[in-house]
């Protein structure tokens, strides 16, 4: 395992649960009947390249309105430090702004695997991405269900975007959610100790 892993990475449980996910990965075959499933098996991938990493399973990808897949990336807040902002999609945005694209912005799609938080999907509105698919609603840090809580001048843009959970199998948005909330108390209060590290 490569960068820094979450605090019970060298416990047996925690190794059980890393190799079941990548079992469960591997032997999953996309169903054609579901129009998402391609990318979001994709972003599966990425997000288990996260855990492994002792990260949050999180990845995603920017797709061009002719479908082709054009970024990708996964959190990586805790890789080789900590980074508070190295969230899936602010990589792939910050990718996204390096490329200078000159492409129909309401054609692009970002997926991700998890509901993008509040600093994800604002940058994905400054970006002028036309549509956003997630793979697993986040009731806890997700935004995209919740845009009439964000300012007027945020709203205004959010107009602009379409949000909606991904059309894929419901095999392939558990083992989504399951990648996505691995460890995840053990993550926040991770998070928690190098932000306020005395309390």
């Amino acid at each position: 395992m490569s960068g820094l892993p979450p605090i019970s990475a060298s416990t047996a449980r925690w190794r059980a649960r890393l190799n079941d996910l990548k079992q469960r990965l591997n032997a999953y075959r996309y169903d054609p009947a579901f129009p998402d499933e391609a990318g979001a098996l994709h972003c599966c991938r990425l997000a288990m390249t996260a855990l492994e990493q002792g990260c949050r399973g999180a990845g995603a990808i920017l797709i061009s309105g002719h479908g082709q897949m054009l970024l990708q990336d996964h959190d990586r807040v805790f890789l080789g430090g900590f980074h508070p902002h190295r969230h899936a999609e602010m990589g792939l945005l910050e990718q996204f702004e390096g490329r200078g694209f000159d492409l129909d912005r309401t054609g692009l799609t970002l997926m991700t695997t998890l509901e993008p938080c509040p600093m994800c999907l604002c940058r994905s509105l400054g970006h002028g991405i036309g549509h956003l698919r997630y793979l697993v609603a986040d009731s806890e840090e997700g935004m995209a269900q919740t845009i009439e809580q964000l300012p007027p001048a945020w709203r205004e843009l959010a107009r602009l975007q379409t949000r909606s959970p991904a059309d894929i199998s419901p095999e392939l948005r558990a083992l989504a959610k399951d990648l996505a909330f691995a460890e995840q108390a053990q993550l926040q209060r991770r998070f928690l100790n190098h932000i306020r590290p005395d309390n």
